[in-house]
């Protein structure tokens, strides 16, 4: 949307980049787009690549400042950090369901008896393990009002919420990139389900989200961060246990899939 409305005049190109400003029509939240311009044109060309996607090309900067509880009006649609759900023919689960960009149910990998680094095609070939996070997943959208039934969940909310699997820092293999990522390089493995299947890489919105429950003390999330991440987490949320701990380096928060 950012180039389009570069090139088509709909704003006034200014070099080198451009601020756009989005109307997410779907949820009423707006969303800031900084596109990098080129005698008075979006740029195509650049450097830029992202592990999933063929090639290179210039850099979008998506800002998605005004979509916190885009969907259901709360960061915490529940109000809760942490929900227990007790979900019919499989028991209770604990999850955190945060709504920011779009919703997700994050759930630890432990509680499903993964490791947290099994792949898409690992996790999609086990219908029982599937058939399960289907279960949580339709429990937590009846549970946040966004279906009656666990039925309905399935039949009309399969894109949202999202469903993610999350685990700490741990060295795993990447089909993506064909190369080995180390443990100390991330503060957080992920993986990611949308439209009952497993995302082969993670999306935007999921994300966003993620890197709101993140910082977002008390989350199952927050919990599996690296330790250099929780106290960055603390610092700029101003909580009281930050002033007895030393000023971390920048966060990383590389999510990696």
């Amino acid at each position: 949307m950012g180039p389009f409305a570069i090139d088509e005049g709909l704003v006034v190109p200014t070099e080198p980049v451009t601020t756009v400003r989005i109307h997410q029509t779907n949820t009423n939240c707006l969303l800031r787009a900084e596109v990098e311009v080129v005698d008075g044109k979006a740029a195509v060309l650049g450097d830029l690549k992202i592990d999933g996607v063929p090639g290179t090309g210039s850099k979008v900067m998506l800002d998605f400042y005004d979509t916190a509880g885009s969907t259901t009006g709360k960061v915490l649609p529940t109000g809760n950090a942490r929900d227990v759900l007790h979900v019919d023919g499989y028991g209770e689960f604990e999850v955190s369901i945060v709504d920011a960009g779009n919703v997700l149910v994050f759930i630890h990998a432990e509680t499903l008896g993964l490791v947290g680094t099994e792949s898409a095609a690992e996790i999609e070939a086990n219908k029982k393990l599937t058939d399960k996070i289907e279960a949580i997943r339709g429990t937590a959208t009846v549970k946040i009002g966004m279906a009656k039934t666990l039925a309905e969940a399935t039949a009309k909310s399969a894109y949202v919420p999202f469903f993610s699997i999350v685990s700490k820092p741990r060295q795993y293999f990447s089909g993506l990139t064909g190369q080995i990522v180390k443990a100390e390089d991330v503060d957080l493995v992920a993986r990611l389900s949308f439209m009952l299947h497993m995302h082969k890489t993670y999306p935007g919105t999921g994300t966003v989200c993620t890197g709101a429950a993140a910082r977002t003390p008390g989350t199952i999330v927050h919990d599996l961060l690296s330790e250099q991440a929780q106290r960055e987490t603390l610092l700029r949320i101003g909580h009281p246990l930050a002033s007895s701990r030393s000023r971390p380096p920048p966060p990383r928060m590389l999510l990696e899939t």
